[in-house]
C-alpha cells in the first residue's frame, strides 16, 4: 500500500472536520421534529377550581318580599345564593319582620354564591304621645284622635284639679306607641266634698226640724209663749 501523499492526507482531514460538523446538524433537526412527549414526571395542568367552576353556574334570584326574614334566608339558600346586607325600615303596610325590599329583584340571573340584599319591616313608626294634662276631656281626647290614637276616660274626684280636666294620663307623654294605641286618661269630677253642696241642705233640714219641736214643746208647757 503506498503511502498517503500531502494532498490526500489533507483531504482527509478536511473530509472528517465536515463530517463532524453536519452529524450533529442533522441530528438536531430530527430531534427538533420529535413528536413533543412530556417527562413522566411532568404534572398536568391544573383543572379549574371551585370556585371558578361556581362563578360559571349561573342561578335565578327568588322572590322574597313578603317572606319573613327567616324564610327569605331559606329560599336564598336554596338557590345556592347568599344573604347580603340586610337593613330595617318602617313601613305601615308590611308587617315587622318581613321583607320589603330585595336587591337584586327577582327572576334576575346571577352567579352562583352571589349576595342577595334586603330591606326588613320594622313594622309603622311609633306616635310619640301628646301631653294632656290641663286640657279638658274633650280637648285631650280631640288631640288623640289628630295623632291617630284612641282615647280611654275614667273618672275621679279631685280637690286640686277643676271638674273636667285631665289628671292623668296612661302611657306617660313623650312616650312611643303603635298607631290606634289607647291612651287612657283619667278626668277630675271635682272635690269629692263640695263644702255647702248637699251637707248643707242637711244641715237647714236638721235646723228647721229643731225649731219645730221647741215650737211644739213650747205651745204645749207655755201656752202663751208659742
Amino acid at each position: 500500500m503506498k503511502a498517503a501523499t500531502p494532498a490526500r492526507h489533507a483531504m482527509l482531514i478536511l473530509t472528517l472536520a465536515l463530517a463532524s460538523v453536519a452529524v450533529p446538524a442533522w441530528t438536531l433537526q430530527i430531534i427538533s421534529n420529535a413528536p413533543n412527549h412530556p417527562s413522566p414526571n411532568t404534572l398536568p395542568p391544573a383543572s379549574p377550581t371551585a370556585a371558578t367552576t361556581a362563578q360559571k353556574m349561573i342561578m335565578t334570584v327568588p322572590n322574597v318580599v313578603g317572606k319573613t326574614q327567616a324564610a327569605a334566608g331559606t329560599a336564598i339558600a336554596g338557590a345556592m345564593l347568599v344573604v347580603g346586607t340586610v337593613t330595617q325600615e318602617y313601613s305601615d303596610s308590611v308587617p315587622a319582620g318581613s321583607v320589603i325590599l330585595q336587591t337584586p329583584p327577582a327572576g334576575v340571573n346571577v352567579a352562583m354564591n352571589s349576595a342577595v340584599n334586603l330591606v326588613v319591616s320594622r313594622g309603622p313608626q311609633p306616635i310619640a304621645v301628646p301631653d294632656l294634662s290641663g286640657k279638658t276631656s274633650a280637648e285631650a281626647q280631640t288631640a288623640l284622635t289628630a295623632a291617630g290614637l284612641v282615647a280611654a276616660v275614667s273618672e275621679l274626684a279631685s280637690d286640686t284639679v277643676p271638674s273636667g280636666q285631665v289628671i292623668s294620663q296612661t302611657p306617660a307623654p313623650g312616650n312611643g306607641v303603635a298607631p290606634g294605641a289607647t291612651v287612657t286618661l283619667v278626668v277630675s269630677t271635682g272635690p269629692a266634698n263640695p263644702g255647702n253642696g248637699a251637707s248643707g241642705c242637711k244641715g237647714g233640714k236638721s235646723a228647721f226640724g229643731l225649731e219645730s219641736l221647741r215650737n211644739t214643746l213650747a205651745g204645749l208647757f207655755l201656752p202663751g209663749l208659742a
